[in-house]
């Protein structure tokens, strides 16, 4: 069952189609698989060393750093950080960060 703390980017996600580049489609994996997943770091290495950008945006506009934190994995979100990630990178439109997802959700660990 999920987390009543999980954001609204940490919903059920639908298959990409087969018609997407296959880097959309190894971001939209990742996410799915730091969604529904362990906290497993090494699902992060394992994509970043197949090609996975650790700034890569989900077509929900959030970096994969941002959905970590919202999934509440602070391991897999450490590793995207040790992959590359830019912590300050934002959301499309908003302008949000991953910091600022932690400290509005006061995860203290992420």
């Amino acid at each position: 069952a999920a987390s009543s703390t999980r954001g609204p980017h940490c919903e059920e996600l639908p298959r990409a189609p087969t018609t997407m580049a296959n880097n959309a489609q190894a971001i939209e994996s990742l996410s799915q698989a730091i969604q529904n997943g362990s906290d497993d770091p090494a699902v992060v290495t394992h994509a970043c060393r197949r090609g996975v950008s650790p700034n890569a945006v989900r077509r929900t506009g959030w970096p994969l750093l941002m959905h970590a934190v919202d999934c509440q994995k602070p391991r897999q979100a450490e590793e995207l950080i040790k992959q590359g990630a830019n912590i300050d990178l934002q959301e499309e439109g908003e302008g949000k960060s991953a910091l600022f997802v932690a400290a509005w959700k006061g995860f203290l660990t992420v």
